[in-house]
């Protein structure tokens, strides 16, 4: 579930929100629900500010911008009494700058 915002700042400036929340999920290898461990629920801001120069926009952007630490996939050990499990990081918070160019404009 999400949800954004998008705000013009002065003249050809725009300001922009997303915040995606994700809530908790079992493990791939658990289709019978039974291990008692989920993937945790998280929630993701992403922010950006754009500059727009005729048909060029330049933009800075942050994803994540909280430096959330958080997994989508995750499997649980299946030896009996083991309660480990093994879990693959996404991103945290990472910077673009980017330019681009709308043709026919």
């Amino acid at each position: 579930m999400g949800v954004s915002a998008d705000v013009q700042l002065g003249h050809n400036y725009n300001l922009g929100a997303k915040l995606n929340y994700t809530s908790d999920q079992f493990m791939t290898n658990d289709e019978i629900n039974a291990f008692g461990r989920k993937i945790p629920s998280y929630s993701i801001l992403d922010l950006n500010v754009r500059k727009h120069i005729g048909a060029w926009t330049l933009a800075f952007k942050v994803n994540n911008a909280l430096n959330k630490e958080y997994f989508t996939f995750a499997v649980n050990s299946t030896t009996v009494g083991n309660d480990a499990f093994n879990f693959y990081p996404l991103p945290e918070r990472s910077l673009f700058l980017t330019v681009d160019y709308a043709f026919g404009q």
